[in-house]
């Protein structure tokens, strides 16, 4: 199910964003990226924060009363070495979006408001820093990394576009600088957890 859920879902009223995330206090937050800038890490590394494993890979959303809101459908985390030598746990161990429960694939109950998303930029030499993004930017760059089943079904695309603008707009975008590597990871988090206090409290 999980490897055709992504497309399949975009049948329905769902999108689907190639994206990692984790539940928080104040709601989803998800990590998103080409392949290989550390989406899997970054999730992995605020769960030692406590946050909850949620997405890896895949992360559903739709628009509901306002809101863009996220679900979690159950994944096997997908760390690469060597970040999965950094965590107790081998890579596949945890399974993104059970926690531990037995695995069901209704989504509704799994739906929680997606608070952030954060476009990795992985720089040896950057400065770590959290920038907003502007939501026509949002858009375009949420959008280049969007679950798309056939780009011949006009009306499928037309309702793809409506939601990736709808998201870019409800949920704040921020480009993330930061430099990969075990040793940067307390003061990602630490800066990661004050903008989240930030957008709580805006």
């Amino acid at each position: 199910f999980h490897l055709v859920a992504p497309w399949m879902l975009q049948r329905q009223d769902w999108e689907c964003l190639h994206a990692s995330a984790v539940l928080t206090e104040a709601g989803v937050v998800a990590f998103c990226g080409p392949a290989g800038r550390g989406k899997s890490t970054l999730a992995r590394a605020c769960q030692e924060r406590g946050a909850l494993a949620y997405a890896d890979d895949a992360v559903p959303f739709l628009i509901r009363d306002g809101l863009a809101m996220a679900a979690s459908i159950p994944q096997q985390s997908r760390l690469r070495q060597p970040a999965a030598s950094w965590f107790q746990e081998p890579p596949g161990a945890r399974a993104n979006g059970s926690n531990g429960r037995e695995v069901v694939y209704d989504l509704e109950p799994t739906l929680r408001p997606l608070s952030a998303v954060y476009w990795l930029e992985p720089m040896s030499d950057a400065a770590l820093r959290i920038e907003p993004v502007p939501a026509a930017e949002g858009f375009r760059l949420l959008l280049g990394e969007a679950y798309c089943l056939t780009l011949d079904d006009l009306a499928c695309n037309r309702k793809m576009v409506r939601n990736y603008l709808s998201l870019a707009s409800l949920s704040p975008v921020f480009r993330l600088w930061f430099s990969p590597g075990r040793e940067g990871i307390p003061s990602l988090l630490d800066r990661l957890e004050q903008n989240q206090r930030t957008i709580a409290h805006a």
